[in-house]
């Protein structure tokens, strides 16, 4: 199922390029990239329920970490992404000198 997305996906967007310009096409990039990071901090949320049941109470399981604690590592990794992707976007420089500065 997952590649059935990402190749939709990779068509959608190359189709826009086609169709529509770069612009359009970065603007939703972008869009879709902020849904994504906002998702990943959102739905461990949703883990703390008491129920013991899924991921976190599979890693608790193997590991004798307690779900809660594995949800604050996935919550924290969210939050860093949005941190780092937050930090380094600098929209008054192209995008190849942010990658030469970043080697």
């Amino acid at each position: 199922m997952t590649w059935v997305i990402l190749i939709t996906l990779l068509l959608a967007f190359g189709s826009l390029i086609k169709v529509q310009g770069k612009e359009l096409v970065k603007f939703l990039l972008k869009f879709t990239g902020i849904y994504i990071v906002l998702d990943a901090i959102k739905s461990p949320l949703y883990l703390i329920d008491g129920r013991h049941y899924g991921d976190g109470a599979k890693l608790a399981d193997l590991t004798s970490l307690p779900e809660f604690i594995w949800v604050i590592i996935w919550f924290a990794i969210g939050l860093l992404a949005a941190y780092f992707l937050w930090k380094y976007h600098n929209p008054s420089k192209p995008v190849s000198e942010d990658r030469s500065e970043m080697t």
